[in-house]
């Protein structure tokens, strides 16, 4: 129940965002700049130092090195159920959306990647016809839940990754 009302509010934000890309210049800060950035981020949010630490790691792990902007979408506190939004790289349209239960990183996805759907449908006339829908997808980085929400323990977690050198989505492998 609880995993159902998290991905039903992450799918209400997934439709709030429009427009492009902002900024086509590349970053000329380091790494460590951008981990740091993080740390100081979850840190700010409640995290310990350790904490911190190892949010920034499995981020990174997903390819996610650039995240700001961390704001509350809903919940009780990163002690209990927590869910928070934020800006991924320098991306207008992609919402960053990830969920802590009991201090513990549970789920992550970014929304907003544009997609084509394929509809179709009935004309006047009875014949099938088709149109191409531009449309948004949500891509699922990281998730410990099972089918009812609950944590499973000692799972990986890790479902995909971001190649921001070739701008592509790949699956996670060890």
């Amino acid at each position: 129940m609880k995993k159902a009302l998290i991905l039903l509010l992450i799918c209400l934000f997934t439709f709030s965002g429009c427009g492009g890309k902002k900024d086509n210049t590349t970053n000329n800060t380091t790494d460590d700049t951008q981990d740091k950035t993080m740390q100081q981020q979850f840190e700010e949010l409640g995290f310990n130092e350790q904490e911190a630490l190892t949010l920034v790691d499995k981020f990174t792990t997903m390819g996610l090195t650039d995240v700001s902007d961390i704001k509350t979408a809903v919940g009780d506190g990163i002690d209990g159920l927590q869910t928070f939004t934020a800006k991924v790289f320098d991306y207008e349209t992609l919402t960053l959306q990830f969920t802590i239960e009991n201090r513990q990183l549970c789920y992550v996805s970014v929304n907003g990647f544009p997609t084509e759907t394929v509809d179709f449908y009935i004309n006047f006339f009875g014949n099938l016809k088709y149109k191409i829908v531009n449309t948004k997808k949500n891509v699922i980085f990281y998730d410990i839940w099972d089918e009812n929400g609950e944590i499973i323990e000692d799972a990986v977690g890790y479902k995909a990754v971001w190649d921001r050198e070739n701008n592509t989505i790949k699956e996670y492998t060890e």
